[in-house]
């Protein structure tokens, strides 16, 4: 048969939502054809299945730098980490405030190393809905300084989790074109990362950061947040993780819901 019913491509594509099905319609990614006299539509299984292969492919895809890593950050690393933060963004050393944060958590920061040194890092904090919303809201540009230890929450299967991601770059000096490589290697970590929770069963619900520079901007629209308002100089920018349709949030559905499937729940 060349289509798939509604169950066949929701199952297809990683057991999708109704809602999802018909986002994809929408957007022109997949035909649905319903046959005279019958309610019920069919989906192009060509369509369908060249969708899955995209999502299924879109972690894969990685930009190559020789001798380029990504990993987490230890105690040893956060120094160095602290210097390139001092060197993107300005500001103290806050090399304390962030070992705090890595004591809570270890799964807090991310980093890439190139020929033996630091070149690229971000942070992913989970912290609760209430404090992002209060962070997003802040008029003082370095409102995460007041970022504890205590903010950060636990990550644990079946715990929802609500992400703010901060203090991500990559170290200036080099061509446009190794920046931008640098840049991709840095997100698809933090995005396998992410995908990692899934097959660890842990819900994410938001993904939240703010920014004020145009490469910022540029590369969260490229990754697909979406930008809401802001009553600050500063850019906020959200994925609510139920309601997206973009590949690496699906995969990561996918994943959660394989989890959920072997814990029976």
């Amino acid at each position: 048969m060349g289509y798939y019913t509604a169950t066949q491509a929701k199952k297809r594509l990683g057991d999708i939502s109704d809602g999802m099905l018909r986002s994809y319609v929408q957007q022109g990614k997949i035909e649905r054809v319903v046959p005279r006299e019958r309610k019920q539509g069919f989906y192009k299984r060509e369509d369908v299945d060249r969708l899955a292969r995209t999502l299924d492919d879109f972690l894969e895809q990685e930009p190559g730098e020789p001798g380029t890593q990504f990993g987490l950050v230890t105690r040893e690393d956060m120094p160095e980490v602290v210097r390139l933060l001092i060197e993107l963004f300005g500001g103290e050393d806050s090399t304390e405030r962030r070992l705090s944060w890595l004591e809570k958590n270890p799964e807090v920061a991310f980093m890439l190393r190139s020929k033996g040194k630091i070149v690229g890092c971000v942070f992913a904090l989970p912290l609760t809905l209430q404090r992002i919303e209060a962070i997003l809201s802040d008029p003082q540009p370095h409102s995460t300084s007041t970022i504890t230890a205590d903010d950060i929450q636990p990550i644990a299967p079946g715990r929802s989790a609500y992400f703010y991601v901060v203090s991500m770059g990559v170290k200036p000096g080099v061509t446009t074109v190794a920046k931008r490589t640098r840049g991709e290697i840095l997100i698809r970590g933090l995005l396998r990362y992410f995908l990692d929770l899934g097959r660890r069963g842990v819900p994410v619900k938001l993904l939240a950061t703010r920014t004020a520079s145009r490469d910022g901007v540029n590369l969260l629209k490229r990754v697909g947040f979406t930008e809401i308002e802001s009553n600050t100089l500063a850019r906020n920018f959200i994925i609510e993780v139920e309601r997206s349709g973009i590949p690496f949030i699906m995969l990561y559905k996918k994943a959660l819901t394989e989890w959920k499937q072997e814990q029976g729940t």
